[in-house]
C-alpha cells in the first residue's frame, strides 16, 4: 500500500509514503514448517520481500513502513545528463507482527517485542549516457539492541554501493 504525492514546481520532487506486511503466527514451528497446535496461518511469500538497502527483509510476520521524498536538484541545468539526476532519501521502521518465526535471522529468542530497528536510505541516480546508468546509496540500519542481543545484527550498520549499469 503506498500514497505519493508528486510536485512538478518543485524540481519534480516527490513525497511517499508505504507500507508492507505479512501475516505471522505466533505457535509456528519456524518459518516453513508450519505448526503443529492449530491452522498455521503465517504468510510465505514466493519471492523476495521489501526492506532496505541493509536490512532487507522477506515480508513474512512483519510490518515495514517507508516514508521517502525525492527530488532532481539540477533539472534546472542546461546539461542533459545532470537535468535528469534524481536524489531519493527514505525513512523505514521494522516491526514484527507476532513472537512466532520471522525471515529475519538474529532475532534473539529471548525478545518478546515487536519493534526490530530502521534504517535510513539515501540513493543517487544519474543516467550520463542513454545507456550507461550509475547508482550511488548509502544506508545506516540502527537495530533494536534488544532483539539482536548476541548476534552481529546487534550493532548498527552502515553501508555505501555503487551500481552501473549498461542498458542495450
Amino acid at each position: 500500500l503506498s500514497v505519493d504525492y508528486f510536485m512538478d514546481w518543485l524540481f519534480n520532487s516527490k513525497v511517499g509514503i508505504a507500507a508492507e506486511f505479512g501475516t505471522g503466527d505466533a505457535d509456528a514451528q519456524s518459518l516453513y514448517e508450519g505448526n503443529t497446535a492449530g491452522n498455521y496461518t503465517q504468510f510465505t511469500p514466493i519471492t523476495g520481500g521489501g526492506g532496505g538497502m541493509i536490512f532487507s527483509t522477506g515480508i513474512s510476520n512483519i510490518v515495514t513502513g517507508n516514508v521517502n521524498y525525492s527530488i532532481k536538484p539540477f533539472e534546472w541545468l542546461p546539461v542533459p545528463f545532470i537535468q535528469n539526476m534524481q536524489v531519493v532519501a527514505a525513512y523505514m521502521p521494522f516491526f514484527r507482527i507476532v513472537d512466532g518465526p520471522t525471515a529475519v535471522s538474529g532475532i534473539s529468542p529471548d525478545f518478546t517485542g515487536n519493534y526490530l530497528g530502521s534504517e535510513i536510505d539515501l540513493t543517487m541516480n544519474i543516467r550520463p549516457l542513454s545507456d550507461l546508468g550509475v547508482i550511488a546509496q548509502i544506508g545506516y540500519f540502527i537495530p533494536n539492541a534488544t532483539a539482536f542481543a548476541g548476534s552481529s545484527m546487534e550493532s548498527p550498520t552502515f553501508m555505501a554501493k555503487l551500481n552501473a549499469s549498461i542498458s542495450f
